[in-house]
């Protein structure tokens, strides 16, 4: 049990140093007058949505536990699968189903909790320097990456002492280690699909909120001749509170992702002990993922302290720096974890988990080319847009689709390498093992690469909060906001990126896991049949609808965006009407007290909250219209032909999940892009001047903006949940395998 004392520690350590990051936050900045309110105002509306969506949340989540449980109640089974009654193990279910829910809803806190703080103080911070600002925005994102790891960790560990506690003891007596141990990740199932029910369920709603409000507050502006970030208008509270929201949503993906991850892994480690005992021990095989990350806490804190730089340096090379110095330290602890847990078969494993570990770095440098407007995607893109709209948003979908093949042909290389490593080792599931090792070294350095998404919403929100201060009178602060306004374009989408690539690894070890454990339970004697062909009428019809939930999901999200966009903005104009237009960047107030903004935010919010029971419940209709139907139906030639028809489903809203998070995600990040290229001064800059002196905006502005609000809503809200949406189709699958066979 030296490794559950490993982890507990690390975690609290961990714990720890993220409540010292996030205290210092709070010494940013003293009172600034109408920055300083409207910060603290954007705050309390940010934690008051969060309220009323973890009410959301935990309805729908009640409802989904209580029929685990009662599904689990009915379920008339042997024990011999996995020694526990079904009743027990219903229970064990629905409480580890709760315990993931809470996970998911601490992060949400968390993440209101930072980004609620975090930008006023980099707006403070930039009037020092861009080392002060960028450096405040990496230790608040530092802290919400390593608070939610933590938690997750600790969450899993005193779920397994539990679980072998109601054994009588901790020992690995025999009886324990060859009957509860193996199998304890899949008594303990619930808890993935708790985390992904939250993460799904937050990506959409919380999505929704942020999107809606900064796409209403952009036409509004527009319509009122107002600048983007006016406090005049009723929306800019709301377009700063659904930036602090925003963030709620990578976090708990990333709480998703580490608990799918390592439970998926600790199944197949489970497995393959049961299949060829002479590995270390049962614990170990099941613990390795979690000691691993316990390193990954650990090195992603000294990450995160290297992250400096000074005027003469592009940020970006300290935040790179940043992840470079965290993978290397990981990779060693992911190292001496295999050296100390895994046996003889740890070189190869290694392997396997510095090849997904290599996914990190490639994910950053890859959406660094793809969004950044040093380089030839952005730079064609905003060369298109010269010609229009239309123009502009083909190449916005071209700059996504082609980074998809990219990443796709990264996976494919990192997939087919660990799973020949893993196979060289000559263990049962030898290959499986070696793809679980790459998804633990991808996980790894996850707090800092969260880390970066916050410190792209940090810099958003503080651009608004600077420019409320000095801003316009000091133009070293102007300048200095822009520029850390790129960088947090850039690292906002590294974070979408990777968190796409961690779920693609996600779901192939849940796929995995979930085909193991449904072979292992086969009555002794019965040989399944070959089942994958592609002329099957049922592979087909599993196909589609794996396709179809992921089609479904992001019509949800763009229409959830739409509507609460349409219905905030008639709210707002009803508020502005009246009023007198400005000219040019002039204010057309200038009154002290800010606008009262609860109508547009009550809009916002019962908007958002829509329709959330619906994102919940279609992906298990799926996986039941299939699994069950087929249940019911079969001959008796294969027994596991429902269960394979599941696993094909899995793969196909896996591969359809993954490529189209990247492909939305980096489409969004290529527009935003373009824009901040426009507005630097490119192709002629925001406005034009004619020979009269007259000053009017440019249409190649006018053309990348709107490819910027439509590509928010693909990068900030389908991506998110598309990402998700792979870790809970998987982790539902395994929960009601039972129910398959």
């Amino acid at each position: 049990m030296i490794e559950v004392g490993l982890v507990v520690l690390t975690s609290l350590l961990g714990l720890g140093f993220a409540l010292l990051l996030a205290r210092g936050l709070g010494s940013g900045g003293a009172s600034e007058g109408e920055g300083r309110r409207l910060a603290e105002v954007a705050r309390l509306a940010a934690m008051a949505f969060q309220r009323r969506q973890a009410g959301a949340v935990a309805a729908v989540s009640a409802v989904s536990g209580g029929g685990v449980f009662l599904a689990y109640g009915l379920l008339r089974t042997d024990e011999r699968a996995t020694a526990i009654a079904p009743l027990e193990l219903g229970v064990w279910l629905t409480g580890s189903f709760a315990v993931g829910v809470i996970l998911g809803l601490f992060a949400t806190r968390v993440a209101a909790g930072v980004g609620g703080r975090a930008p006023w103080a980099v707006a403070v911070g930039a009037r020092r320097s861009v080392d002060h600002a960028l450096g405040l925005a990496s230790r608040g994102g530092m802290a919400l990456g390593l608070a939610v790891t933590a938690a997750v960790l600790l969450a899993e560990v005193g779920l397994l002492l539990a679980l072998f506690a109601s054994e009588g003891g901790f020992g690995e007596t025999p009886g324990l280690a060859l009957s509860r141990v193996p199998i304890a990740p899949f008594v303990l199932a619930g808890l993935g699909l708790g985390a992904t029910v939250a993460a799904l369920l937050v990506a959409v709603g919380g999505g929704v909120f942020a999107k809606a409000a900064d796409v209403g507050a952009d036409l509004a502006a527009a319509e009122h001749d107002l600048p983007e970030d006016d406090p005049s208008s009723p929306l800019s509270v709301a377009d700063l509170a659904g930036d602090i929201v925003g963030l709620a949503g990578p976090a708990t993906a990333l709480v998703a992702a580490v608990v799918t991850i390592t439970l998926g892994a600790g199944m197949i480690g489970g497995q393959t002990f049961r299949a060829d005992p002479v590995l270390p021990s049962a614990f170990a095989m099941t613990a390795f993922p979690l000691v691993a990350c316990a390193f990954g806490l650990v090195a992603c804190a000294f990450g995160a302290m290297v992250v400096k730089t000074d005027e003469r340096e592009d940020p970006r090379s300290a935040l790179v720096r940043g992840l470079y110095v965290s993978a290397l330290l990981f990779g060693v602890g992911l190292a001496g974890s295999a050296r100390w847990l895994l046996g003889g078969a740890w070189l190869p494993l290694v392997g396997a988990g510095l090849l997904g570990l290599a996914l990190a770095p490639i994910s950053m440098h890859s959406a660094q080319y793809f969004t950044e407007p040093r380089f030839r995607p952005v730079r064609a893109l905003a060369e298109a847009c010269r010609g229009g709209a239309v123009l502009g948003l083909f190449g916005g979908l071209a700059a996504g689709l082609e980074a998809a093949l990219a990443f796709a042909a990264a996976l494919a290389l990192v997939l087919s390498g660990a799973h020949a490593l893993g196979a060289s080792t000559g263990l049962a599931n030898g290959g499986l093992l070696g793809i679980a090792a790459a998804a633990v070294g991808l996980v790894g350095p996850a707090p800092y690469l969260l880390s970066l998404h916050a410190v792209g919403a940090s810099v958003d929100g503080a651009r608004a909060f600077a420019e409320q201060g000095h801003g316009p009178q000091r133009l070293d602060l102007r300048s200095r906001m822009l520029l850390l306004d790129g960088v947090g374009a850039t690292a906002k989408a590294c974070a979408r990126t990777y968190l796409a690539l961690l779920q693609a690894l996600s779901g192939s070890v849940l796929v995995g896991a979930f085909l193991l454990e449904a072979r292992r339970r086969l009555p002794e004697g019965v040989t399944p049949t070959p089942f994958a062909r592609a002329d099957d009428v049922v592979v087909l019809l599993a196909v589609l609808f794996g396709v179809a939930v992921v089609s479904q999901l992001v019509a949800q999200s763009m229409r959830g965006v739409g509507r609460a966009a349409r219905r905030v903005v008639e709210e707002a104009r009803r508020e502005l009407r009246g009023r007198p237009r400005a000219r040019g960047d002039e204010r057309v107030s200038s009154a002290p007290a800010l606008p009262d903004a609860s109508a547009c935010l009550e809009t916002l919010t019962r908007t958002a909250l829509r329709g959330l029971a619906v994102t919940g419940l279609v992906a298990p209709l799926a996986l039941g219209s299939i699994g069950l139907g087929l249940r019911f139906s079969r001959s008796g030639d294969n027994p596991l032909l429902a269960v394979d028809s599941v696993g094909v489903l899995l793969v196909a809203g896996t591969v359809a999940g993954v490529f189209g998070s990247i492909l939305l995600g980096i489409a969004g990040a290529a527009w935003d892009g373009a824009k901040k290229h426009v507005v630097t001064g490119a192709h002629g800059g925001r406005h034009l001047v004619d020979d009269t002196g007259t000053r009017r905006e440019n249409p190649t502005y006018g053309a990348v903006a709107v490819g910027d609000s439509f590509g928010d809503a693909l990068g900030d809200v389908a991506s998110p949940a598309l990402a998700a949406l792979v870790g809970f189709l998987g982790a539902a699958a395994i929960v009601f395998l039972p129910f398959f066979l």
